[in-house]
């Protein structure tokens, strides 16, 4: 029979384990700390550089002001209000971090229609010369997201950019765009492009006369004598909306919706 010895670990051949356990374990943390801290140095210089002058945040987008072209809002999945819901101002020191999404989870790609993406825009109701774009990258994968002013027929592509992918990545991303503007719209690719918000900066460059919902009305330049307070006070250029679009009447559906076929130039509503 074959003699068993027990194995016998010696105080210093354990201490020397230990220490090689240690200085392994050690290189490691280092070797990641280092990555995550050249990443954040080569994310934090991706984007544009600042204008450096003091800018003037354009405020006051509200529910009314913001539009899913995609049908994400109407579905009750998206919230693109939530783009413009935090109170911050990156360009003048105000660097709070967003922490909503305004986009569908990962589950909702009809959202996300092959080359046109999910699709927000903004009116901002007059035109601004629009000097940066503020965005707020909190992405934990690579995808795109461009940015556009112009018109709903006709956009300008103002700023193209690719999500970090990584924490290490996230943070305000600036774009200098210099391009006069009512209308901007963002493009997000997939649900991988999260961005939790943007901040839009210019300065009023011209400004439009507000036109109340009664200006569907078939009577141009006639005062609106006839609708509910305080809509009497104003003007209706009929000329701009159609038709068919809801006044605060609402007893006169009927009637707006056969002005298209009536060849009458004023209606008495009493």
């Amino acid at each position: 029979m074959q003699d068993t010895q027990p194995h016998i670990a010696y105080p210093a051949v354990l201490a020397k384990n230990g220490f090689t356990l240690f200085l392994f374990i050690g290189s490691i943390t280092l070797t990641i700390t280092a990555i995550y801290f050249s990443q954040t140095i080569f994310y934090s210089h991706r984007s544009s550089s600042k204008t450096g002058a003091s800018l003037h945040k354009i405020t006051g987008i509200t529910r009314d002001d913001v539009f899913d072209l995609s049908g994400s809002e109407a579905s009750g999945n998206g919230n693109p209000m939530k783009l413009f819901d935090e109170d911050a101002d990156p360009a003048n020191g105000s660097t709070a971090v967003p922490n909503t999404n305004p986009l569908p989870n990962s589950k909702m790609g009809i959202y996300y229609p092959p080359g046109k993406g999910l699709r927000i825009v903004v009116d901002l109701h007059d035109v601004y010369a629009l000097s940066d774009f503020y965005i707020y990258d909190k992405a934990l994968e690579a995808d795109s997201v461009w940015l556009y002013t112009g018109e709903m027929n006709n956009w300008k592509l103002a700023a193209a950019y690719a999500t970090g992918g990584h924490p290490a990545a996230w943070g305000w991303k600036n774009f200098i765009v210099h391009q006069p503007s009512r209308y901007v719209m963002i493009r997000f690719n997939s649900y991988k492009a999260i961005v939790s918000e943007l901040v839009l900066y210019g300065n009023l460059q011209q400004k439009y006369q507000p036109i109340t919902r009664c200006a569907c009305l078939p009577c141009p330049n006639q005062p609106c004598a006839n609708l509910p307070a305080p809509m009497h006070t104003t003007t209706c250029p009929c000329n701009y909306y159609s038709p068919l679009a809801m006044c605060d009447c609402t007893s006169k559906w009927i009637i707006l919706m056969l002005i298209p076929l009536m060849p009458i130039r004023k209606i008495n509503w009493r």
